[in-house]
């Protein structure tokens, strides 16, 4: 039996407590996705990342495109990590022009996922949500194997595009501010490969 609350604003407050449990619940489950890893993300992307999402993510059959990019690897010049499938396009960039090792990896290693789905731009938000999760969960795997060391992997999406791109956490570098709620405009995640201490 429900008891009726007293006011609107004993209403509201308990809603708003729910939706923080709700919140938080999501966050709590999200973060058993990646065992020996730790994640971050911000309340847009919590409202979208269900558990049947990340459940679905998990077994999703990667377009043949995104696979060809994990399968073909990576490259590691002068200490930065490229996809291999892009380093032609790294290669092309005055590594100098770039405040740092880690923005020229975020520069590098940046894709839109909609541009590998056959007519991508009219894949419904779903559809490439989960892509780029399971995208996420491939290159986590692949970046383990290929190196000790800890990588960052930033899933964005603003409802018409997911954007995944990596790079390797290093001291004093950055890609991102660390609130990450002062990103209004999209869903984020942020994986990092190994824990952070």
């Amino acid at each position: 039996k429900r008891t009726p609350f007293k006011t609107r604003r004993d209403a509201l407050t308990s809603c708003l407590k729910m939706t923080t449990l709700r919140v938080q619940l999501k966050r709590l489950y999200i973060n058993t996705w990646a065992k020996g890893s730790s994640m971050q993300m911000n309340r847009r992307m919590a409202e979208l990342l269900t558990s049947r999402v990340v459940e679905s993510a998990k077994k999703v059959e990667l377009h043949r495109d995104l696979a060809k990019i994990i399968e073909e690897g990576f490259s590691k010049v002068d200490g930065v990590v490229v996809f291999k499938a892009t380093h032609r396009l790294a290669a092309s960039a005055d590594i100098d022009s770039f405040p740092d090792l880690t923005g020229y990896e975020c520069f590098a290693n940046h894709l839109h996922i909609e541009d590998y789905l056959t007519d991508g731009h009219n894949v419904d938000q779903e559809e490439k949500l989960l892509q780029g999760v399971g995208f996420c969960f491939c290159l986590e795997s692949a970046l383990k194997k290929f190196s000790i060391d800890n990588f960052r992997i930033i899933i964005s999406f603003d409802g018409d595009s997911c954007n995944v791109r990596f790079h390797k956490v290093r001291p004093g570098e950055t890609w991102l501010v660390d609130d990450l709620e002062s990103y209004k405009e999209e869903a984020l995640v942020v994986l990092n490969t190994s824990e952070i201490e």
